[in-house]
């Protein structure tokens, strides 16, 4: 975490002096994994109302392992926090240990260092920070800190961390400032400090809830005003291009049939001038025919008529 010896001055300081706390009895460790599931999230007396209800509704851990996780989520109220992945959270993580151990005991994990043990409860039980870190803390005696986005945003609020921290962040820096002997003392003091925040931090997740839908719906609305403008700029880009067709279409059909005309003329032209040509053909054939007739006709009756004498051989 960013400036955390600054920020470690201040939870020190909301820490106050808090004697260090024990358990005080015997503390069954698949109780405290189910109120580690509960309690994320939430405050410890609705966690503690949560495992009263399903006392008085299951008879025991095993019957709540075999419930289908509706049945838990019925049970609790659709208003309780993250109610539907607690549900498969608790199934989920009792079946886990029985298939471990053909029963319902986190005792095969005390003989293991705890940093497998944390690693087991994380990654084969899928526990959550707070639920492992609450096992882990109570029922193995290992330095762990409990902490969940309510801690986290509570903690933003007043400024007691740096606004970027994450949860890793959070229980890092917890678990460095805080002696293994002042683990419960430290979380329980957390845990008063979320109670009384709680208001405040939902009151800020509806305020941000508002803001991250009304952004949403900002984004969309202007991701919708480009859809259509880019729409609108395609349609004039087609309407254009159709026009550009059409007129194409229309010019070439109209060339074309300026073409066929024009064709259509020159055939009647060569018609007309084949027509001419053949009617002067005719015309001096038939002025020639009449010619080589009158020729004939002459020679023909040059031939009937005597010829005449000269007029010495008429004198003599």
């Amino acid at each position: 975490m960013k400036n955390s010896a600054f920020y470690a001055k201040k939870i020190k300081r909301l820490m106050g002096k808090k004697s260090p706390t024990a358990p005080t009895e015997a503390v069954d460790r698949i109780e405290l994994l189910l109120k580690g599931i509960l309690g994320d999230d939430t405050t410890t007396s609705r966690a503690s109302s949560a495992m009263t209800v399903l006392g008085e509704e299951f008879v025991d851990f095993n019957e709540l392992r075999v419930s289908p996780p509706r049945d838990i989520v019925e049970v609790l109220g659709e208003d309780f926090p993250g109610v539907r992945a607690k549900a498969e959270s608790i199934t989920g993580a009792l079946q886990v240990v029985f298939d471990q151990t053909n029963s319902l005991s986190l005792d095969f994990l005390a003989a293991k260092p705890k940093r497998e043990i944390r690693a087991a409860l994380r990654k084969k039980m899928g526990l959550s920070l707070y639920a492992e870190s609450m096992v882990t803390l109570y029922g193995f005696s290992g330095h762990a800190m409990p902490v969940d986005n309510l801690l986290l945003e509570a903690l933003k609020l007043d400024g007691y961390i740096y606004p970027d921290s994450d949860l890793p962040d959070l229980q890092g820096f917890l678990e460095r400032i805080t002696l293994a002997k002042d683990g419960i003392a430290t979380h329980e003091t957390l845990r008063e400090f979320v109670a009384g925040a709680e208001a405040q931090v939902i009151k800020q997740r509806r305020r941000l809830q508002k803001q991250a839908e009304a952004a949403r719906a900002k984004a969309e609305a202007e991701a919708k005003a480009k859809a259509e403008a880019k729409a609108k700029v395609e349609a004039e880009k087609k309407a254009k291009a159709e026009a550009k067709a059409k007129a194409k279409a229309k010019a070439k059909a109209k060339a074309k049939t300026k073409a066929r005309k024009k064709t259509q003329a020159k055939s009647k032209a060569k018609v007309r001038t084949k027509a001419k040509s053949g009617v002067r053909t005719k015309k001096k054939k038939k002025a020639k025919s009449k010619s080589a007739a009158s020729r004939r006709s002459r020679v023909a009756r040059s031939s009937r008529t005597p010829a005449r004498r000269s007029l010495g051989e008429g004198r003599k």
